[in-house]
């Protein structure tokens, strides 16, 4: 029995395997609680979306634009407040560097798995521009 794969097949093969990577990411998932906030910095104040402000910081307290920094988890849609002035003796740059960490914030622009795939696609039919395949039987 011959399982040598013919230049189409392996092609098929390969494409399929891309697409199931580029769908897949690791980064849209998201933490237990207990592995992001295992310091206790945070407090949950909502649950619609998860919503937490530093521990000692007020309920009551305001956290508008103007008071500090909302950051939010684009893996389950956790939101974070940072204000701007320091709470239990943790300076506001502490916070920001602990939100920037429990909400996987570090700046830069992501792909949506739906972009990976589509540029993903687009690089892979360039590399196969200059490839010659038999004509299908």
């Amino acid at each position: 029995m011959n399982t040598a794969l013919t230049p189409t097949q392996f092609v098929r093969r390969l494409c399929l395997l891309m697409c199931s990577l580029l769908s897949t990411s690791c980064a849209m998932r998201s933490k237990p609680v207990a592995d992001w906030n295992n310091l206790k910095i945070w407090h949950q104040v909502a649950s619609h979306p998860p919503t937490y402000i530093p521990t000692g910081y007020g309920a009551n307290q305001p956290r508008t634009d103007h008071d500090g920094t909302w950051f939010t988890d684009q893996r389950d849609g956790k939101h974070i407040f940072v204000p701007k002035r320091a709470v239990r003796g943790l300076e506001h740059g502490v916070l920001t560097g602990e939100a920037k960490k429990a909400t996987g914030y570090d700046g830069k622009a992501r792909l949506s798995p739906g972009q990976k795939i589509c540029w993903g696609l687009l690089a892979f039919i360039a590399a196969m521009g200059r490839t010659q395949l038999p004509p299908p039987d």
